[in-house]
């Protein structure tokens, strides 16, 4: 007999735990088979059933459920029962948009600053007052730069057209970055992990004094305690594009905080300054999606606009 898997007990009868697929700020991945649907799904459980917990996991599944889109991860069914919070997904066989977009592959498909960051959840009183721009610092590669520049569009396609969806729906992601959006071999790009999504009307953190995104994809103005916008996903999409044009990410410094308190001082840099072969109208775009102001950043527009071959 073929013994359980060890996270088994945590989902009910109707589904059988066939491995782990990952881990989380707001729960764990499981692969699991839905004896009811008789197919495959990824399974998000919520390890912590506590209120506070509870609210944020429903409000993952709820902001996004009643929303069909080829590049949104569908969701299906939502259960609560005996301690135990879970809901089921479409299980997306893919690869990070970074490791698709590369000229070549990524060993291992991870990026080491945001894979020992993970999650930013500190409080804002933790921010340095200052960064000492005399010490030098060697910013982590994330890949091969430059990107495949096709593969580069053909994702990046997909990927605003995944954005605007959640944006006409009245959503805000709130944690774009590579590991968050996958590519399947056919060349489907979709979105996932909503564990910080917001709806219009509910825009500004709940604990004022809390940041919650990933290092290096935060928008400056949430860093500042401002409120989420619409531009705040499309700096995270610019962060994306920069760390596939160059290697790393823009603004980097020797540590979490300095660079985000870099991020709100300074203009960022040119993808061209730190890899050749960009070409100009995505180096123009980039630092577009990446102005420090988002009432003058670039949109889902102007990257479309990109897309299209337009200066």
């Amino acid at each position: 007999m073929t013994s359980p898997h060890p996270m088994a007990h945590l989902t009910g009868e109707r589904f059988t735990v066939e491995a782990h697929l990952g881990s989380g700020g707001m729960g764990v991945v499981l692969l699991a088979h839905d004896h009811q649907r008789d197919m495959r799904v990824a399974l998000k459980v919520l390890p912590e059933f506590e209120a506070e917990h509870l609210a944020r996991f429903k409000n993952e599944f709820r902001a996004v459920a009643d929303m069909a889109h080829p590049n949104l991860v569908g969701l299906y069914e939502l259960f609560v029962e005996d301690a135990r919070c879970y809901f089921t997904m479409e299980l997306v066989d893919g690869v990070r948009f970074d490791a698709w977009t590369a000229r070549e592959p990524i060993p291992g498909g991870v990026d080491p600053l945001t894979a020992s960051a993970k999650r930013l959840a500190r409080t804002r009183r933790d921010l340095p007052d200052r960064v000492d721009a005399s010490t030098p610092f060697d910013a982590p590669r994330l890949g091969q730069p430059l990107a495949d520049l096709d593969r580069l569009r053909a994702a990046t396609a997909g990927l605003v057209e995944g954005v605007r969806a959640l944006h006409e729906s009245g959503a805000l992601h709130c944690d774009l970055k590579p590991s968050n959006v996958l590519v399947t071999e056919t060349g489907r790009v979709v979105i996932l992990d909503f564990g910080l999504v917001r709806r219009r009307g509910q825009l500004v953190d709940l604990d004022a004094d809390v940041v919650e995104g990933t290092p290096g994809y935060l928008a400056p103005e949430v860093a500042q305690g401002r409120a989420r916008s619409e531009a705040s996903d499309w700096y995270a999409v610019g962060a994306m594009l920069f760390a596939a044009s160059t290697g790393r990410l823009p603004l980097a410094s020797a540590t979490t905080y300095a660079m985000m308190l870099r991020q709100m001082q300074e203009d960022p840099p040119r993808p061209s300054v730190f890899a050749d072969g960009v070409p100009p109208e995505l180096d123009d775009l980039v630092v577009a999606l990446l102005a420090r102001d988002p009432e003058a950043r670039a949109d889902g527009a102007d990257v479309q606009r990109w897309l299209r071959g337009a200066a």
